[in-house]
């Protein structure tokens, strides 16, 4: 549903104070939800692909995966990468 259509159904034509209610109520569920986002972080081992997550207590699904790259000596920044949701097979160049 978009803006427009919840406040032709409410019978609106404040769009900026629609959007602020918006904004309110999605929050408010956020504060009464159960369930939060958590991060947790897991060491990554070379050429291994698959990793046991079974270890992480109230894990429901996995939002985002992300790897700490470092950009020089002094800084580094996380980097969202791509999850493959299927087994695959490498195939070296000779």
């Amino acid at each position: 549903m978009t803006v427009l259509e919840l406040m032709e159904r409410v019978g609106s034509t404040e769009t900026k104070l629609c959007v602020s209610y918006i904004k309110d109520a999605v929050e408010e569920i956020g504060l009464l939800s159960d369930q939060g986002l958590k991060d947790n972080k897991i060491s990554i081992v070379k050429d291994t692909y698959k990793y046991d997550l079974s270890s992480i207590s109230g894990l429901s699904r996995l939002e985002s995966v992300s790897i700490l790259e470092k950009v020089d000596a002094s800084s580094s920044q996380y980097r969202k990468i791509r999850r493959v949701g299927r087994d695959f097979d490498v195939v070296e160049d000779n």
